[in-house]
């Protein structure tokens, strides 16, 4: 292995651990998925077992209160074993110079997040994926509150899924393991100002209530609803706008969003949304079984192809990752992967291509001001034909001020080449012949004169 740049107490301030090695060099942290409120995610090889993890640490925010530390040893103790077919395991838990850092199960299928959306909008999606997750997850969050702990930041984003398609509970950074010593717990609330997602966290969080697993049911019922409309319920302006919203908003009936829900599926929905924890089911599963049990079988033209084919769950996940912006300059941007000038033209707006000299995808930005590039999000999966198809569309480059595509430059230039190539031949063929031409003349010349 080569030699590991550790890390040290100043680089903690950037908390951008990207080549850095944690652990004495066991874990090769990659590249950056993803940041919040909370802490930064990202993805990483295990030398020791040759496989790839994710790695979540803390905001600098998070590090500077005095007691995280000690809370981190002692909820990181319990969370890494909390063992669960449909949570995502917590492999291994460390400090390195002060910053703690969780170890945890990597899977390459996406969130449920990513497969709401299409063109970068939620869509409602079709009844039928709900039995592929719901129940699942449901169950996990049982689990958790049976051992304590209520998770408290149940959305999309933290339902995830491997490439089979199997889902799993993701996320623990607002986990809160319910000590018995209520001092003891009352300091873990008040340290922990953050209280989940505001679209979709309960109203006693916001409140400043006591709370249990029905704020994670709460959470659940919002996520159904989103899933089923292709709209969250409360929200508002800002952040603020929306909690205030959770505790004093009445949501709208989910059967006007989408006439596919009967009012009875709306009923259920609504139950597991109630404002009072006592007005929601007993348990996460029986607000799942609930919604399960009044589904009707019907047919879906909404159905998601993902849920039902093993091929489509390769396909719905995301495939490709950010790699940076570049701005455009004079209807010019540089393509990151071999500098080719490509041309920017205004009917190029909001459009997904790639660059046809390396194969670098990007997307132009509506306003025509940025250009975003891709690479694949695992290089060790080969990227299906249909995630490819968005950036099907070759973007030009310029030559002999006009526009080209690489391949019809290159048949130009070898054309011109060959235009020059010809032309010499014939002037150098042409002023051959005029000499000989000229020395046959003063031949001639000298042998009349002769005679």
């Amino acid at each position: 292995m080569n030699s590991a740049p550790s890390i040290s107490n100043s680089q903690i301030t950037s908390l951008d651990l990207t080549g850095k090695y944690l652990a004495g060099g066991r874990y090769e942290v990659q590249r950056q998925l993803g940041g919040g409120s909370m802490g930064f995610v990202y993805r990483a090889i295990d030398h020791n077992l040759d496989s790839t993890v994710v790695i979540k640490t803390p905001t600098i925010a998070r590090l500077q209160d005095e007691n995280f530390l000690w809370r981190f040893q002692a909820e990181s103790r319990f969370l890494v074993k909390l063992r669960h077919p449909h949570i995502i395991s917590i492999l291994d838990v460390g400090i390195e110079n002060n910053l703690p850092f969780f170890v945890m199960q990597y899977v390459a299928g996406g969130a449920l997040e990513d497969k709401q959306k299409r063109n970068g909008r939620r869509v409602p999606m079709s009844r039928k994926s709900l039995p592929r997750w719901l129940p699942q997850i449901a169950s996990a969050l049982d689990f958790m509150h049976a051992q304590g702990c209520v998770h408290r930041d149940v959305k999309p984003g933290n339902i995830l899924f491997d490439k089979h398609g199997n889902p799993y509970l993701s996320d623990f950074g607002l986990s809160k393991v319910l000590a018995d010593d209520p001092e003891t717990d009352s300091g873990q609330t008040a340290a922990g100002a953050v209280i989940g997602t505001p679209n979709y966290v309960a109203p006693e969080l916001v409140l400043g209530r006591e709370f249990d697993g029905h704020v994670d049911q709460y959470s659940l019922a919002i996520t159904v609803f989103e899933v089923l409309t292709g709209k969250v319920p409360f929200q508002g302006p800002s952040a603020s706008a929306t909690m205030v919203n959770q505790v004093s908003q009445k949501p709208p009936n989910p059967c006007e969003l989408n006439p596919k829900i009967s009012t009875d599926l709306a009923k259920v929905i609504l139950k597991g949304m109630a404002k009072k924890p006592e007005n929601r089911f007993e348990s996460c599963s029986e607000f799942a079984d609930a919604i399960l049990a009044r589904l009707e079988d019907v047919n879906d033209s909404s159905a998601e192809r993902w849920i039902t084919s093993s091929e489509m769950q390769l396909n719905e996940a995301p495939q490709f990752v950010s790699n940076g912006k570049s701005k455009v300059k004079q209807n010019r941007v540089a393509c990151t992967g071999c500098r080719t000038k490509l041309v920017v033209k205004p009917d190029f707006a909001g459009k997904k291509g790639k660059c046809n000299t390396c194969g670098m995808r990007m997307a132009i930005s509506k306003n025509l001001k940025t250009v975003e590039f891709f690479v694949p999000f695992d290089n060790n999966t080969k990227v299906s034909e249909s995630a490819d198809q968005q950036f099907s569309m070759v973007f030009s480059q310029r030559a002999f001020g006009m526009e080209f595509d690489a391949q019809s430059a290159m048949m130009i230039v070898a054309s011109l080449i060959l235009v020059i190539v010809i032309g010499s031949i014939t002037a150098f063929t042409f002023f051959q012949y005029d000499r000989d031409q000229e020395q046959s003349d003063i031949m001639n010349r000298t042998k009349i004169h002769s005679e």
